[in-house]
Order: structure tokens, then sequence, then C-alpha cells
């Protein structure tokens, strides 16, 4: 009688499980936290509470959202597997990113609550650097044959940039708590100086974004050719 599971089919379930599993993880995890931050957005334009400060923290919520939705939605293209490791953290990132946008809707007897959101943002930002290390990992064990050398080095370092980049993030996140710890309860500045704010680490995120469809659909020549 021939046997049910044997290596061979274990082997197949892998292959098909290393590029499927974070796809899926992704269109779900992202799909929730989208539609959360659409059900927030409503609650803020009506809110008359620290508006300002809210509507730009949200904006740069949802717009890191969409970000990491795009990447992991490359991310298995060019891993070398996905580990369970990693789609925990990516489970645990896209919970802290609906805390991100809860702490911003305004409640009763916790006005100030939106403060939590960077704390927030920066467990975030290390949990996706983690999330990096262990795709670096998998990338630099020797998993790249010859003929794809070249091109997977140009995303290793895409990657090390993103390292960069959160390390930076995590520095600048670290200074603005030390600020609001300083800063003098009730300051009323705070939401022309988040609004101000917003709008080039906006402009940053999607030029991010941008830049990731252009070497994406690179890639997919240097490929096809």
């Amino acid at each position: 009688m021939p046997k049910i599971v044997d290596k061979e089919t274990l082997r197949r379930r892998l292959e098909m499980y290393d590029p499927t599993a974070l796809v899926q993880v992704n269109v779900l995890v992202h799909g929730a936290v989208m539609a959360f931050a659409a059900v927030v957005l409503i609650e803020l334009i009506f809110t008359t509470d620290d508006r300002a400060v809210r509507l730009s923290l949200w904006s740069i919520s949802a717009s890191s959202s969409l970000m990491i939705f795009a990447r992991f939605m490359q991310r298995p293209v060019i891993s070398a597997k996905s580990t369970t490791l990693e789609i925990v953290l990516f489970v645990v990132a896209g919970f802290c990113q609906f805390l991100s946008f809860m702490v911003l809707t305004p409640r009763e007897g916790a006005n100030d609550a939106w403060i939590f959101w960077f704390p927030i943002t920066l467990a975030m930002l290390v949990i996706s650097a983690f999330a990096n290390h262990g795709a670096l990992a998998t990338l630099r064990a020797g998993t790249v044959a010859a003929d794809a050398e070249t091109l997977m080095q140009h995303y290793i370092g895409a990657i090390v940039q993103d390292q960069r980049e959160q390390a930076v993030w995590i520095a600048i996140l670290l200074a603005v708590l030390l600020g609001l710890n300083l800063a003098p309860s009730g300051w009323p500045y705070f939401g022309w100086v988040f609004a101000v704010a917003a709008v080039p680490i906006n402009v940053g995120i999607w030029v991010a974004i941008w830049r990731q469809h252009v070497e994406f659909e690179l890639m997919r020549a240097a490929i096809e050719d």
C-alpha cells in the first residue's frame, strides 16, 4: 500500500508553502488593517480633540502600512524561504499596526492616548528589523545560484539599506519620545509640528514605495530577457 506522506511529498508541499504562506498572511492582515484604518479615519474627521495631531499620525501609519504590504507582496519572489519565525514576526507587526490606529481613536477620559503611537511604532520598526535580518540570513546561506547572484546581490543591498533606514527611524522615534516627555503638558503647538513633519515623512514613504515598484519591474525585465 503506497504511503500518503513521503519525503518527496513533503518537499513539494514546502515548495508551495514558501512562496504562498507569506502572501496569504500579508493579504489577510493588511486587508483587515486598512479596513480598520478607514473606520478610524471617519472618527478622526469628526473629532475636535487634537484632530491635526491624530490625522497626521494616521496618515503616516496608513502610508507605512501600504509600504509594508507592497514589500511583503514582493518578498516571496526573492526570499530563499519563508520561515515560521518570519511569518510570526509579520503577524506581530500587523498587530502593532492595528494598535497604532487604535490609540489614535478619540476616547472619553483618554484624550492623550495618541502619545502611545510612538512606542507602538517603535516596536513595529524593531520587529521589522528582525524580519529583515532573518531574510538576509536565508539569502546569505549559499542559496543563490551563479546566474542570479548579481541580481540577488542588488536586493540584498536593498534590504541592508532598509535596515539602515529603520535604525535611523528608531533613533528619531526615541528622540521624539524624549521630547514629548520634556514638553509641557497641553503644549498648543503639537498639531502644527506634527502636521508639518507628516508631509516630508509621507513623501519619503511614497518615494520608497515607488522605488520598490521600479526595482521589482527591473528584476522582472532582467529575468525575462
